[in-house]
C-alpha cells in the first residue's frame, strides 16, 4: 500500500513540472502506478499457479496408475482371446503359433542386430 500512496502523492506532484521534465516524470509515475496494480495481482496469480501445479500432479498420478491398469486388462483380454481362438478352430490354433514363433524369431534377430552393434570390433 505504501507504493500506492506514494503514486498518488507523485501525481498530485507531476501537475508542477512542465514540458520535457513533467512529460517523463509522468510517465514514470505511470509506469510505478501499473507496478502497484500487478503487484496487486500477483498473490491471486501465484495461488492459480500452485493450484494447478496440484491439479497436474494428480492428473499425473491418475494417468499412471489407470494406464498400468488398462495395460494389465489389455492383456488378459487377448490372453482369453488367444485361448479361446486356438480351442475354437485347431486350424487358426496353427496359424496363431506360427505367428508367435515367427515374431520371436523377429525379436530375437532384433536383439542380435542390437548386440552386434553394442560390441566392439576388434582389428
Amino acid at each position: 500500500k505504501a507504493l500506492k500512496e506514494e503514486v498518488a502523492k507523485e501525481q498530485k506532484e507531476d501537475k508542477k513540472f512542465e514540458g520535457v521534465e513533467g512529460m517523463i516524470q509522468r510517465l514514470i509515475t505511470s509506469a510505478r502506478e501499473v507496478l502497484t496494480e500487478a503487484n496487486n495481482q500477483t498473490d491471486l496469480f501465484w495461488s492459480k499457479v500452485k493450484q494447478l501445479e496440484v491439479e497436474t500432479y494428480k492428473v499425473n498420478r491418475v494417468m499412471a496408475q489407470s494406464s498400468g491398469n488398462l495395460k494389465d486388462v489389455l492383456k488378459e483380454l487377448f490372453k482369453t482371446l488367444n485361448k479361446e481362438l486356438r480351442e475354437a478352430s485347431p486350424a487358426l490354433k496353427e496359424l496363431l503359433d506360427k505367428a508367435e514363433r515367427e515374431e520371436a524369431a523377429v525379436d530375437g534377430a532384433q536383439e542380435a542386430t542390437k548386440k552386434n552393434k553394442d560390441t566392439p570390433r576388434q582389428g
